[in-house]
């Protein structure tokens, strides 16, 4: 893993293997860590912190993953690059698409979709018992998302 400037990661996937910049989707130009506003958490896993944040420039919103990383273990740096290749390399509809990712102070933070409808827990919450068609519908695409992260060798325990 190199880090640019900019804070943005490029990896290199392996030994004769060509280098991949990890940036923003699309032919965007990447979005610098300085452009960014971070804001408020909006939940908290076994191993990350998840803030909304703003980009400066253009207002719009992401979510950011933030997890430690022991960048001198070789295992945790690999395991980081093939996760990082299969983020860029696996976009599908039914999955929080992911936009830049930056190393700072020993952490790794992933810029993604802001999903800003909320959780699951959330709606509920909000709107009372979900119709059994649109639950039909969610279940479709968490399966399909399923389906796809699978074919693509990730894991994750996050739906």
């Amino acid at each position: 893993v190199v880090v640019r400037p900019t804070g943005t990661i490029v990896v290199r996937a392996g030994e004769g293997c060509a280098t991949m910049e990890v940036g923003s989707p699309g032919g965007m130009p990447p979005i610098r860590w300085d452009e960014l506003h971070i804001g408020c958490a909006l939940g908290m896993g076994a191993q990350a912190v998840v803030r909304e944040v703003t980009h400066l420039p253009t207002g719009a919103k992401f979510a950011m993953k933030c997890f430690g990383v022991n960048h001198k273990d070789s295992a945790v740096r690999n395991s980081l690059e093939m996760e990082l290749l299969r983020l860029c390399a696996a976009p599908h509809p039914a999955i929080v698409r992911f936009v830049e990712a930056f190393f700072i102070n020993n952490h790794v933070k992933v810029l993604m979709e802001h999903m800003d409808l909320g959780t699951v827990a959330q709606l509920l919450q909000e709107l009372g018992p979900i119709p059994m068609s649109i639950l039909s519908s969610m279940m479709n695409q968490v399966l399909a998302g399923l389906i796809h992260v699978r074919n693509t060798g990730i894991l994750h325990r996050d739906l």
